[in-house]
């Protein structure tokens, strides 16, 4: 166990998301969707849930909770039990049981392909390059989340692209670029482009390699499962456009295509317990003007909305991704990232083990000495659901549960009704 979260006050929360229900959901092939082309604005991330996940492939996804399933790695955990409620509230008299709230690992995967220096979006003294605002926001976030989580990164593409860096499709060729750590702020910052570079095609390139970037970053949060929620947080303007094919110094047309491999991406990391939440960046859903040939002339939000539904932290339609339009916006949701960590909690085996229980859903949390059961939608309901992919389980904060926590600190105390 990483040690409790210490207790921190409630950041601005513009809306509430939650977790897609559509068990049969197909991702859609190249070329083709079933997805709408909605933006978002608005809204920000508040990690929440349904009483499904919207990917089933490999590893399905359902929302009925067993007491066996649970992250593989539970080592450290630890728990105490007592004859009744801590509360003595009468709801619910079984035994009870301490929900372990650790800080979460985050991977950022952020993408800074060429069009994140060379467009322009709001910034806090007018207009600025896209990247900018991302510098800063990740910096002042950062900062806040220093001792709340284990932050690394990823770059996509590579931090400094070499040979014909206008096509450059492939990222550090030993991944990460910042593993995950506590007090990530100094080494995450140090990893990034100049807020303002003098010469961005230093740093740049027409590719976006998001798919061997999330690739990646599960490949590393792999090596450190416990008793904390894992999450990959990609930062994108656009859709990823380096298929397989286009990896390494591959020039030209080929880039014109975005690539649904992607999403395969995202839900080999979501079978393996890790969400994926994706954040646009002033993303459009026309370019106005193609900087180069080879830039993708596709509308990039089908794809990324296709990934945020595979990740597990999706919003209700028609805002189904946060799509940052200004660098104000993008500062607001980072900064509410702490809310993963004591929103999204591991399901450990020992839980339903010393509660009695078969199943989590039958039982009552209380959160800083306030009960809540379990409910079938979150974007209507206080309280919680209870989400499993393959091997892994999660009990996923809803509403006020959710605010509760954040405020509390973490103060969690699973209750079996009997």
């Amino acid at each position: 166990m990483r040690g409790r979260i210490g207790a921190v006050g409630l950041l601005w929360i513009i809306s509430t998301g939650c977790v897609v229900a559509n068990p049969d959901y197909v991702p859609p092939l190249e070329g083709e969707s079933d997805v709408g082309d909605e933006t978002s604005a608005g809204t920000t991330i508040a990690p929440t849930g349904t009483s499904t996940d919207a990917m089933t492939t490999g590893a399905p996804m359902t929302a009925t909770a067993s007491g066996s399933s649970s992250p593989a790695t539970t080592e450290g955990a630890t728990s105490t039990t007592s004859a009744g409620s801590s509360t003595g509230t009468g709801l619910c008299e079984g035994p009870s049981v301490d929900v372990v709230v650790d800080p979460p690992d985050i991977m950022f995967i952020v993408d800074k392909s060429r069009s994140m220096f060379t467009r322009e979006w709001q910034g806090q003294n007018g207009l600025e390059p896209r990247w900018a605002g991302v510098h800063a926001a990740l910096d002042g976030a950062l900062l806040d989340l220093q001792e709340e989580v284990f932050a690394g990164l990823v770059l996509s593409p590579q931090a400094m692209p070499i040979a014909n860096s206008w096509s450059v499709c492939s990222i550090n060729p030993e991944p990460p670029d910042v593993l995950p750590l506590q007090l990530a702020h100094d080494p995450i910052m140090d990893a990034l482009p100049p807020a303002s570079p003098v010469i961005h095609t230093l740093y740049s390139s027409a590719g976006n390699p998001l798919t061997a970037a999330i690739e990646a970053a599960t490949a590393t949060l792999a090596q450190f499962q416990g008793t904390w929620a894992q999450f990959i947080v990609v930062l994108t303007d656009g859709a990823p456009n380096c298929a397989a094919e286009q990896e390494g110094n591959n020039p030209g047309p080929g880039l014109t295509t975005p690539d649904p491999s992607a999403v395969d991406a995202v839900i080999e990391a979501r079978g393996s317990g890790i969400f994926t939440l994706m954040v646009g960046v002033d993303v459009q859903a026309e370019l106005p003007d193609a900087l180069l040939p080879w830039e993708p002339d596709v509308d990039p939000f089908e794809l990324l909305t296709a990934m945020a539904i595979a990740g597990g932290l999706a919003q209700p339609e028609p805002d189904v991704f946060f799509n940052a339009q200004t660098a104000s916006q993008l500062a607001v949701a980072l900064g509410a990232l702490e809310r993963l960590g004591y929103c999204v909690l591991p399901a450990l085996p020992e839980y339903a083990i010393e509660l009695g229980v078969d199943d989590l859903d039958s039982v009552m949390i209380e959160v800083a000495g306030d009960p809540y059961f379990a409910v079938d939608s979150c974007p209507d309901e206080d309280g919680f659901v209870v989400v499993t992919s393959g091997a892994y389980t999660f009990v996923i904060l809803c509403g006020l549960a959710c605010d509760d926590s954040v405020e509390s600190g973490g103060e969690l105390v699973a209750v079996a009704c009997e």
